[in-house]
């Protein structure tokens, strides 16, 4: 009797470990797709990966970069990307990744250095869409979120840098910075 109940006690932890082993398989296919440019697979992945084991934060990370290059500023509820009960844009999501990762490895210089290319590319992005833009106060507020994200970008990158200041990264993006300005 004892056996049949230890071997059934015994398949909680396992498949609780198992998880670990799935969600590097999961990383390994996200990884994959998002080298051949397919970003709903990749997301699809990541999602998993994060699901089977939440305490790598890494993953949120490069979920985080895979919705900075898709940069849909549209309100949509996407389970994919990782939406539980409400409905975001991919610069919410990146940012609530990000910062998820900043809160269990406050100390790790690329994470300041994705949040830097992070703000960087929506400042960058939201001044083409103030070029654009057809009406004054929506080149007005896009204008006003250009000069937020890039002095956010600012601030990471110098906080990156102050974690590694080898990083030639970051000397790139600020002396773009500074051209920019």
């Amino acid at each position: 009797v004892r056996v049949p109940v230890i071997l059934l006690l015994s398949l909680l932890p396992i498949r609780y470990v198992f998880g670990f082993f799935l969600s590097d398989h999961y990383y390994g296919i996200a990884a994959a797709f998002s080298a051949r440019g397919l970003t709903d697979g990749a997301l699809d992945f990541y999602q998993k990966a994060i699901r089977a084991n939440p305490f790598v934060p890494g993953y949120r990370q490069y979920r985080a970069y895979i919705l900075r290059q898709t940069m849909d500023l549209n309100k949509t509820f996407s389970p994919i990307k990782g939406d539980k009960k409400e409905a975001s844009t991919d610069y919410e999501r990146a940012l609530k990744d990000l910062k998820y990762v900043e809160k269990h490895a406050p100390n790790h210089a690329m994470l300041h250095q994705a949040l830097g290319e992070f703000y960087y590319s929506y400042a960058v992005y939201f001044s083409q869409l103030s070029q654009t833009a057809e009406l004054d106060f929506e080149r007005n507020d896009y204008r006003q979120k250009a000069v937020e994200n890039m002095e956010l970008a600012k601030k990471s990158f110098r906080h990156s840098l102050l974690l590694d200041p080898v990083n030639e990264a970051t000397y790139v993006y600020l002396t773009s910075i500074a051209l920019m300005e």
